[in-house]
């Protein structure tokens, strides 16, 4: 079995790894809240809550201080801004 060594990242993406690992649990937690049949309506609150509380501004610090660090243009960039219009979208009230 192959090893591998964990990638060392920057004490500055700490605080995005961490929120970005609250936001799957999150997503984690939506699915089994569906498949335990809990009210759509509910569900949407909670969702709703959790953008404007958490997601709204983890995404205005990635937009602000990692997308002007790659080119406009490039795919990675394009892809999450992309990423971030689709759930702004969802999610206005």
């Amino acid at each position: 079995m192959e090893t591998h060594t964990p990638i060392k990242r920057s004490k500055a993406f700490v605080q995005f790894s961490r929120e970005h690992h609250f936001g799957l649990l999150q997503a984690w937690q939506i699915r089994h809240d569906l498949a335990i049949e809990v009210p759509a309506e509910l569900i949407s609150r909670y969702v709703l809550d959790f953008f404007e509380k958490d997601l709204r501004g983890h995404f205005k610090k990635e937009e602000k201080y990692l997308f002007g660090k790659l080119p406009v243009g490039d795919p990675l960039r394009e892809q999450a801004e992309k990423e971030h219009q689709q759930l702004y979208a969802l999610t206005i009230l």
